[in-house]
């Protein structure tokens, strides 16, 4: 049986069994009411009867019956009062509705009126349980000489509570039917808004809900009218909020006011949680997006979001941290870089081979030695320089490999240390997104430059120098604290000053959109923000080709205060050049 129906049978039983003791109490109440009203009577009746001189002075003659029973019988005609007795003082009757009990004694109580006071009583006499009250007649000299009864029957006054009693019916069975009605409006209600679900599937499912909410490794978030109603331990772990955001503390005391409240305002408005701007505005979106890339905090974030089901009106997000991926990925493209780097020199060896063994062939030994002479010391130079001047051996793979690679698509990559380069503060994720995208960047660049200028590169118009990418990583001084200061530089095209600062905008892309990616245009973005989390700033230019800027601050120490900011010569070989950057050949 679905809750609902077990909602509408126990409210019907609850309402039937409520208009039962209401009926009940109000026909108790009637008869109490009619009871005290009986009563009220007979000490009126008797009160004024007892005070009437004449019952006295007829009380004194030699037949008092026959005077009194006239005005008795008068008075139960025409009062509700049953039956009338008047008695001598020793309880014998003078009148009595029955004739028969005439001059017989008085059936109840006699003593209370002897003594002078008047007494109200229910008991049994001769005509039924009834009633009464007894008061003693006294003459002008304060005598008693008489005793006067009134009483009212106790089956009259039923009769008269159950001449109500279709009343109270009545009236009980419009309580039910407004009861049973109000009670099947919440039934549909509920019908409604559980699904006509069962009591135990309610349950199941909030123990499922509460079990996926809190065990899932993906974060999960409701928004709904601009508000967070909805965030699993694992979103808030990743959104870096507080485990009770979702229970605020309510100014108002009444119980019944914060249920208002609450049910106006769910929630926390997501303006209030010190979100990125962009994730904001994401969630706010109410449309499907699919992957989002966005940086909170330490955290880069895979954000998804669908419109939410019925009845609800808002948006549903999914949230999966990048971050430790991010970590693997850049040290597993470190290793790949380094691969392919030596991919590259076993390739190029292997040419080189050829030619020592043509040349031998060709019986010009001499020059075969100096050509593989030559191509030894150039290949030393390029590993060892960057092996001795970068300490990290993150970026002096990134840096080999793309040097490498960049040589393989026909553009050269001159690296440039001057002093002691200071290390990025960056994990090796963050270093190949910020200098990989870098890199990749300007290679793409000249590489789409000299595809699509096609012969025109060889014109006498096209610049003379080869398709060049240039890294500069030096130590500065800036506002009087260390900071490292890495440059990356290209003589292609350059950026035009209208788009300089709009690069960095997430979806900007020179390249051509592939089937709509959502994620084109990203890799500046992340850049920017991976630079702006450890405090730095980047910058764009055009200096004959694009040049980006990255400023980044160091955590000051002794050895950096040793360090001297002026260029140093790197081990170039035999005849080393201070001047002269570590290149691959083109």
């Amino acid at each position: 049986m679905s809750l609902a129906r077990r909602f509408l049978l126990m409210q019907l039983l609850l309402v039937l069994g409520i208009t039962v003791i209401v009926a009940v109490v109000l026909v108790d109440r009637t008869s109490s009411d009619v009871e005290a009203r009986a009563r009220s009577v007979t000490r009126a009746t008797t009160l004024t009867l007892s005070e009437d001189m004449w019952i006295a002075e007829q009380a004194k003659t030699e037949d008092p019956h026959a005077t009194l029973q006239p005005l008795a019988d008068e008075l139960v005609a025409d009062s509700d009062i049953d039956w009338v007795t008047i008695m001598d003082t020793d309880g014998t009757r003078w009148t009595h509705p029955w004739p028969e009990y005439v001059g017989k004694p008085y059936s109840g109580s006699i003593d209370a009126a002897m003594d002078g006071q008047m007494s109200t009583t229910t008991e049994m006499g001769q005509m039924g349980m009834s009633a009464r009250t007894i008061a003693p007649v006294r003459d002008e000299n304060g005598e008693i000489v008489a005793l006067v009864a009134t009483g009212v029957l106790l089956d009259n006054i039923a009769s008269d509570s159950w001449a109500q009693v279709p009343l109270l019916i009545a009236i009980a069975v419009v309580l039910f039917l407004a009861a049973s009605a109000v009670t099947a409006g919440l039934s549909r209600y509920l019908s409604r808004v559980t699904g006509g679900r069962q009591p135990e599937e309610l349950a199941e499912a909030v123990a499922v809900q509460d079990a996926v909410l809190e065990r899932a490794a993906q974060g999960l978030l409701l928004v709904d009218d601009g508000r967070l109603v909805l965030a699993n331990p694992r979103a808030r772990e990743l959104l870096d909020t507080d485990d009770d955001v979702l229970s605020e503390p309510r100014v108002h005391t009444s119980t019944l006011w914060r249920m208002l409240e609450r049910r106006r305002a769910r929630g926390v408005k997501l303006e209030d949680l010190n979100l990125p701007e962009e994730l904001v505005a994401l969630l706010l979106a109410e449309e499907n997006v699919l992957e989002r890339w966005v940086v909170v905090g330490e955290h880069t974030l895979i954000i998804s979001t669908a419109p939410a089901s019925k009845p609800s009106n808002g948006t549903v997000a999914v949230v999966r941290d990048h971050t430790e991926l991010s970590r693997l990925s850049g040290q597993l493209q470190s290793t790949t870089l380094m691969a392919d780097a030596l991919r590259s020199q076993t390739h190029e060896h292997a040419n080189r081979m050829h030619t020592v063994v043509s040349l031998l062939e060709l019986d010009r030994p001499e020059e075969a030695l100096r050509f593989a002479s030559e191509d030894l010391r150039r290949s030393r130079n390029l590993s060892g320089d960057l092996e001795s001047a970068v300490t990290d051996p993150v970026l002096a793979a990134l840096l080999l490999g793309k040097t490498s690679s960049a040589h393989e698509r026909g553009v050269r990559l001159d690296v440039s240390v001057h002093g002691n380069p200071p290390s990025l503060p960056f994990t090796p994720g963050e270093t190949v997104t910020v200098v990989g995208n870098l890199i990749d960047n300007a290679v793409d660049a000249l590489v789409e430059y000299r595809d699509t200028a096609g012969p025109e590169v060889n014109s006498a118009e096209a610049p003379a120098a080869p398709p060049t990418v240039e890294v500069e990583l030096t130590e500065i001084d800036d506002g009087g604290r260390p900071a490292a200061l890495l440059t990356v530089a290209d003589n292609g095209p350059g950026i035009s000053p209208e788009l300089q600062d709009t690069v960095f905008q997430r979806g900007f892309s020179t390249k051509p959109v592939d089937n709509g990616d959502p994620n084109r245009g990203v890799g500046l973005a992340l850049v920017r923000t991976v630079v702006q989390r450890h405090g730095g700033t980047i910058e764009c230019h055009d200096d004959g080709g694009a040049v980006f800027v990255v400023t980044l601050p160091l955590v000051p120490s002794e050895e950096s205060l040793e360090r001297t900011p002026a260029p140093a010569a790197l081990d170039r070989g035999p005849e080393p050049n201070p001047t002269r950057p570590m290149e691959a050949d083109a």
